[in-house]
């Protein structure tokens, strides 16, 4: 493509110089014949004609080449230059000095013959020499061009390629925020499903309660038959059609004390089932709050993607690298731990055009995130870090923690076991047991090292190494151990460039796995 745009934007002079290229190989070819035709075997003088005519065949042929594939130019243009000094030199001394020339010529032919042959070659010599001085100019010309149509794409290649960047930088930061929203809408479902059910399961045994009560203390013919009885026989015995205040008195009366009666039988009947749904009602919330806390540990809700970096001062730490525009110390912030994850998700699936490889990358992240929460939890007297490489604060600049996160690794302080020289040894049962025991030997080991694509052969890696083993120096640790596919070729001469060496009995104890040990000496 690239070609084609240069061949149209110069084809005029293309075609020129193409023209150009072959009269002067039909001229330097028609040059050896006066030559030849003088005397065979040439002389001195005959030879370096033709070595003259030789040179200016050969510059014809490397311009067309230089031109077909936009090469060997320097060459064209030191074989131009060669054969033009050559040109100019024989033109001096074959118009000059014809004579001297003639007797150096040696040719046994007749003396106006060698004059007309010499003559002949003189004027060849001449055309050749001007058609190589404009062959020389426009060449020049034609690369010049071809220099400024070159400098032209590989602009607009750097634009397409930070057009690109940008594209992903805003797709990722999309990415993020939809993750957060699915997670916070998935919680909030949750929470108005817990709702629901809570409500509805308090309704059904408000419900049955109801129909418990009614059925046990409903009684036909009691004493609101008896009241209502009572009633009657007063409007019979008066004989009239209504009732004295004094009547009515008694009734009230009559009315009130069942009422307590029945709302004090009610009470104890109920005590029971009230204590049973408080039971229920407990054991539901229990069970609601650990699903809750469950999916919170599961998704990232609280996590502030717009969260600002806070200043270095913040941060007290005693280990920490600092150098160039970053600084190597532990994660602090859970943006920090996301962006570590999101990190790792997105060099696990480099270089990979898998149709869902977004979905993949966030359930990688999302699980890996979960992971590194947990293990720098520490757990089993294990010490677990994440150690992050950021960028410095700068001056007037505003920048997120999403942002500036560039590298990550994974750190932990482990002991070996009894007779273990390195991890994962394998080492046989001893026949006796010994009574002087020693304490087991702290180890580091690093895991999960990677850096973002934008920030890479910037000493980001090297440098988190080195707060790495300086970690492992203050916690006690002896060596820093490490494991490496055997196919990364680039992790292997980094580590060997840091001081790590490859564990002989390890790679031997385990010959089918993809990966080397490497072990870094305290």
């Amino acid at each position: 493509m690239a070609s084609s745009k240069l061949r149209s934007s110069c084809s005029f002079p293309n075609m020129l110089l193409s023209f150009f290229n072959f009269l002067i190989c039909i001229l330097s070819a028609a040059s050896l014949a006066p030559v030849i035709f003088l005397k065979m075997p040439p002389t001195s003088m005959g030879w370096a004609l033709l070595m003259v005519s030789s040179i200016s065949l050969i510059s014809s042929f490397v311009g067309f080449y230089s031109q077909l594939m936009h090469c060997c130019f320097l060459t064209h243009i030191s074989l131009l230059l060669a054969s033009s000094i050559g040109q100019l030199l024989a033109i001096l001394s074959l118009f000059t000095k014809e004579k001297s020339s003639l007797s150096m010529l040696k040719s046994p032919r007749d003396p106006r013959e060698a004059k007309l042959l010499v003559r002949l070659e003189c004027g060849v010599l001449m055309a050749m020499f001007v058609m190589q001085l404009g062959v020389l100019a426009l060449t020049c010309a034609v690369h010049s061009c071809w220099v400024r149509e070159y400098e032209g794409i590989e602009a607009e290649r750097e634009k397409t390629a930070r057009r690109r960047s940008r594209r992903i930088a805003r797709v990722q930061e999309e990415s993020m925020a939809n993750v957060a929203q699915i997670s916070d809408s998935k919680a909030k479902e949750l929470d108005e499903k817990m709702k629901t059910k809570y409500g509805q399961w308090l309704g059904a045994t408000e419900v049955k309660a109801k129909q418990v009560t009614e059925n046990k203390f409903k009684r036909p013919g009691g004493a609101s038959g008896s009241l209502a009885s009572l009633e009657d026989i007063i409007l019979t015995t008066t004989g009239r059609g209504d009732i004295s205040p004094r009547q009515t008195e008694v009734v009230k009366s009559l009315n009130s004390v069942h009422g307590i009666d029945k709302d004090i039988q009610i009470s104890r009947k109920t005590n029971v089932k009230c204590s049973q749904t408080r039971k229920k009602e407990e054991l539901s919330l229990e069970t609601r709050e650990k699903s809750v806390s469950h999916f919170e540990e599961a998704t990232p809700t609280n996590l502030k993607f717009d969260r600002l970096q806070l200043p270095d001062q913040n941060y007290v730490q005693e280990n920490k690298v600092e150098f160039g525009d970053f600084v190597a110390r532990e994660a602090v912030l859970d943006e920090e731990y996301w962006t570590a994850a999101w990190l790792r998700a997105e060099t696990h699936w480099e270089n990979r055009n898998d149709r869902y490889v977004d979905n993949y990358k966030r359930k990688f992240a999302e699980q890996e995130f979960n992971a590194i929460k947990r293990q720098c939890k520490g757990q089993f007297g294990q010490k677990c870090s994440c150690i992050v490489a950021v960028k410095k604060e700068e001056s007037n600049v505003k920048r997120t923690v999403l942002k500036s996160v560039v590298g990550t690794l994974d750190f932990n302080i482990r002991y070996l076991l009894t007779g273990e020289t390195f991890p994962g040894e394998r080492v046989k049962a001893p026949i006796f047991c010994r009574t002087d025991r020693q304490a087991p030997r702290k180890y580091g080991y690093v895991a999960n090292l990677c850096v973002a694509k934008s920030a890479r052969r910037q000493g980001i890696a090297s440098n988190m190494l080195n707060l790495a083993i300086l970690s492992a120096k203050s916690n006690g640790a002896e060596q820093v151990f490490v494991h490496v596919y055997r196919s990364n070729v680039a992790a292997q001469e980094l580590y060997e460039k840091m001081g790590f060496e490859v564990v002989q009995m390890a790679s031997q104890q385990q010959s089918k796995e993809k990966t080397y040990l490497l072990c870094f000496g305290v």
